[in-house]
């Protein structure tokens, strides 16, 4: 019997695609890509490891969209990695959140900052 990949699976292997894309040559075209894929998925608020990687590419895709001179876009990408589908981070719950999530969330707001210095330096 064969089992499906899951959602996240698919997109976290496009997505990884499109990072390692975005490190030879920044196109805005593979960077919207990758942003709509991420889009398209919301993990499940149950599956650790789901809430973990999807914080983790939003990360990753912001740091290359500020590598690319897209703060506008790194912003937007910090702040979808720290609402990633776990109402505990909506809530500020952040006691029952494993560390190694938190750290991700650490990596967002410091990319939202970044993002937002440039914006402002214009």
């Amino acid at each position: 019997m064969v089992i499906a990949p899951s959602k996240g699976d698919l997109v976290t292997s496009e997505v990884s695609g499109y990072l390692e894309l975005l490190q030879k040559e920044g196109s805005k075209d593979l960077l919207g890509k990758a942003m709509d894929a991420l889009n398209d998925w919301i993990p499940n608020s149950k599956e650790e490891v789901e809430l973990e990687l999807n914080a983790e590419l939003w990360c990753r895709l912001g740091r290359l969209a500020l590598a690319h001179n897209q703060p506008k876009v790194a912003l937007f990408t910090a702040e979808s990695a720290l609402k990633n589908g776990d109402p505990r981070v909506l809530k500020k719950d952040y006691a029952q959140i494993p560390i190694t999530r938190l750290r991700w969330y650490a990596v967002a707001q410091a990319l939202y900052g970044e993002s937002l210095h440039r914006l402002l330096d214009g």
